[in-house]
């Protein structure tokens, strides 16, 4: 048997040890199931104490300090964000320019919320993703991709929540809506659990990685492999061949099909004319498709809709550059000084895209921007190039072999 305190002050050993949620007493009852460190601890609660509970501990683990703790089917009472939360808030991501915070356990839109309120307007420009990690989570999945600026799926958690034989389906459907909506989503936990103490992974990872490319994530996120494994690099490395293998396997016609049926209602002119963009790129095999962009907003919206091609966004925001580039699938930003004037910032795109291996001479690049040249405007405007040994004309008309997407 084992006590576990709210007396987070308490030093543990083998017959007690301590936790800093004050209402764990009140939150379970006899018979609940309690699990620590991703699920590799698993405890039944025996007695319900004012201050603690007795636990029957089910098999041998190595605890460490400040591993997480789940409570299966138990209705969690903290609030949205706490006084910590609070405080690393205000006196650290806005001081030190965080681009993007993630709210831990997020339950509902009103926890988003609360952690934008927090930040006010001096943490306007900070991104709100969401950690999808809970049952209730599950429920309001909805109303939480609609509030947040992007989604956190947290697999480690929701399989101590759920059962692990469903966590892939609430990965699926976690992805599939967050790519419906636009909002960017990152995978995460367990990835690639093995490489902590091994230098090359196991064949069922590899495919669980590449599988979550195919469900539609933007990103992937490593944790106890590079956080205290010991070939973090090889980690990193392996990952990403994975991901490159995997983006080339997919289906780019099918997934922007059903992206547009998706999108059926009313959409608004600019993510009309993103999507158009797209469809034209995959019907011609294009490379490239160069944003100019202010905020990011249209170069989010050519990423919802999956190219096939790279998306280099030339921004003179060094914040949209840095958002752009850490979620959204298959950006590259390009810092300018100023994105006035389409002719210059066409020529400086096309030389770093061909610098850094994205284009050659002869290839045809597809150009979005706003319609007018003398001032930041709304993105209006689709263009075909062709690159050059310098610079760039217009293509002679020709048939290609791309990918053709029907009309819907």
């Amino acid at each position: 048997m084992l006590e576990i305190t709210t007396d987070y002050g308490v030093e543990g050993d083998s017959s007690r040890i301590a936790c800093t949620y004050e209402q764990l007493p009140t939150s379970v009852s006899v018979g609940s199931k309690i699990l620590c460190d991703d699920g590799s601890l698993v405890m039944t609660v025996l007695e319900c104490l004012s201050d603690s509970i007795i636990v029957r501990v089910h098999n041998d683990h190595v605890l460490e300090e400040k591993k997480n703790m789940n409570l299966p089917g138990a209705a969690i009472q903290i609030p949205g964000i706490t006084e910590k939360d609070e405080n690393d808030l205000l006196n650290f991501a806005i001081p030190h320019g965080v681009d993007i915070v993630s709210g831990s356990f997020v339950r509902s839109a009103a926890n988003v919320r609360a952690i934008r309120e927090c930040l006010g307007e001096a943490g306007r420009h900070i991104r709100v993703h969401a950690k999808i990690e809970s049952q209730e989570a599950l429920q309001n999945i909805d109303e939480i991709i609609a509030e947040a600026d992007g989604i956190h799926v947290s697999r480690g958690d929701l399989g101590m929540e759920l059962s692990p034989e469903r966590v892939f389906l609430a990965q699926k459907m976690i992805i599939g809506k967050a790519n419906r909506a636009g909002k960017p989503v990152v995978t995460s936990t367990q990835m690639l659990q093995s490489m902590t103490k091994k230098i090359t992974p196991s064949n069922a990872e590899c495919t669980d990685v590449a599988n979550a490319v195919l469900d539609g994530t933007d990103a992937m996120m490593l944790s106890a492999e590079t956080a205290k494994g010991m070939y973090p690099k090889e980690a990193v490395e392996t990952m990403a061949k994975i991901c490159v293998e995997a983006e080339q396997a997919m289906d780019y016609a099918e997934v922007y099909r059903l992206h547009r049926a998706a999108n059926r209602k009313q959409v608004s002119m600019y993510e009309s004319v993103a999507s158009s963009a797209v469809e034209i790129s995959l019907d011609m095999g294009v490379k490239l498709i160069i944003s100019i962009t202010d905020t990011g907003s249209s170069t989010k919206l050519l990423a919802k809709y999956r190219p096939k091609a790279n998306i280099l966004a030339v921004t003179s925001s060094e914040l949209t550059a840095r958002q752009l580039s850490g979620v959204s699938r298959g950006v590259t930003s390009m810092l300018v000084d100023s994105i006035l004037g389409v002719e210059d910032l066409t020529l400086k795109a096309i030389v770093y895209a061909k610098d850094q291996g994205l284009i050659k001479s002869g290839e045809i690049v597809i150009l979005v921007h706003g319609l007018d040249d003398s001032v930041s405007t709304s993105t209006n405007v689709v263009k075909v190039i062709e690159v050059a040994k310098k610079g760039y004309s217009s293509p002679k008309n020709s048939f290609f072999s791309g990918l053709h997407i029907p009309f819907i």
